[in-house]
């Protein structure tokens, strides 16, 4: 695993804040496209996925705002006990701009 880019959570719970991580890894050539593992995790929830680019930038483009719509569909976001920086992210819209997206594919038009 080739971490190229990591994003530090905060995740609000009874026991206090805890720490979670959005982590990207380095694309790979993939017959023909290219594959970007990702990982979101924070106590009592883990995501592994992927994504598939043309190239190497859209494999992780897709990554970054794949990672981001699995927590805005996540129940303990929907909870109110994600954040980021110290600070609960309270919408959909504050998730978008800590990950630096403009839409959420399945949540918005």
């Amino acid at each position: 695993m080739s971490v190229v880019a990591e994003r530090k959570l905060d995740f609000f719970g009874e026991d206090g804040v805890r720490q979670g991580t959005v982590q990207i890894e380095a694309p790979r050539a993939d017959r023909g496209a290219w594959t970007c593992d990702w990982v979101v995790s924070w106590p009592g929830f883990e995501a592994k996925r992927y994504t598939t680019g043309i190239d190497s930038y859209q494999a992780i483009s897709l990554a970054l705002r794949a990672a981001a719509s699995e927590i805005a569909g996540s129940d303990d976001f929907k909870a109110g006990c994600i954040g980021a920086f110290g600070e609960k992210i309270r919408t959909r819209r504050e998730l978008k701009e800590i990950f630096g997206i403009h839409r959420l594919p399945g949540f918005d038009p």
